[in-house]
């Protein structure tokens, strides 16, 4: 029996940007080890969230364990893997600033049987029961006019599966959280800008523009520390996936006619 593709966002994207990869990928079976600090960050960041999910508890010493390992068994430079130990510890840092709630379900996977030969799999990172949440660790927040771009074919993917799976019609949010220390906003310069960022009560206590930067670098504001995007349902995701994933399958049976030699 043939082993049907699973067609998710990054094999879609594949088949849009890198044909030759989709072929080895899907078609050869073939997956080269291909370590990148970037993944491994998420990868260690995002078992800190299942954790969390799960245990209450991030188990941060083991993923950070889990992560090094990846790195020297592929020779990755010391420098590298302390920084990424520090966008990890950062991340998780201002995750709890964010205060976000427990979900009810972490890694949640969904496979939708679309023919003989493919699927359609999604896997997002928690559910909270009226509304589905995916985190994105950034160096630097999206600016709204990128976001569609960005995330917008992902999220109506996870939507649409959710649609098919349970029959619901839910919305999806982006949670941006910064994978580097939350800094104080280049316009706060001023002693009396610095104090309204403060609690009332603390503005005796801290009587210099030093010690008020010293306490918000360790009290930081939610909105430095993450950001919120929503994907509402609209009915318009059934067709337009569907178009999509059409597209993706007629793209996807034409390259398994060829030849790797063949391929573009």
């Amino acid at each position: 029996m043939t082993k049907k593709i699973n067609l998710s966002n990054r094999s879609i994207g594949l088949l849009k940007s890198d044909n030759i990869k989709w072929f080895k990928w899907y078609v050869l079976w073939q997956r080269e080890s291909e370590f990148q600090s970037y993944f491994a960050i998420w990868e260690c960041f995002a078992s800190c969230m299942d954790a969390y999910c799960k245990l209450g508890d991030f188990n941060s010493e083991h993923n950070l364990a889990v992560m090094e390992k990846k790195f020297k068994d592929n020779e990755a430079e010391e420098e590298d893997l302390a920084k990424a130990v520090l966008a990890v510890t950062e991340a998780l840092n201002n995750f709890r600033t964010l205060d976000l709630p427990k979900p009810l379900e972490s890694e949640k996977e969904i496979i939708i049987p679309l023919t003989e030969k493919y699927n359609l799999k999604v896997k997002f990172d928690a559910f909270y029961g009226d509304y589905i949440l995916d985190h994105k660790t950034v160096s630097t927040f999206t600016p709204e006019e990128e976001v569609e771009e960005k995330y917008g074919q992902q999220m109506r993917l996870y939507q649409y599966a959710w649609r098919k799976h349970t029959g619901e019609k839910l919305p999806i949010y982006i949670q941006e959280i910064k994978k580097a220390r939350a800094s104080i906003p280049q316009e706060y310069s001023k002693k009396e800008d610095l104090l309204t960022l403060v609690p009332e009560e603390k503005h005796a206590e801290l009587k210099t523009v030093v010690e008020i930067k010293d306490y918000l670098r360790t009290h930081p504001l939610k909105e430095w520390c993450g950001k919120r995007f929503e994907f509402a349902w609209t009915d318009e995701i059934i067709p337009e996936v569907e178009d999509l994933l059409r597209r993706a399958m007629i793209r996807a049976d034409y390259l398994q006619t060829l030849s790797l030699e063949d391929v573009l």
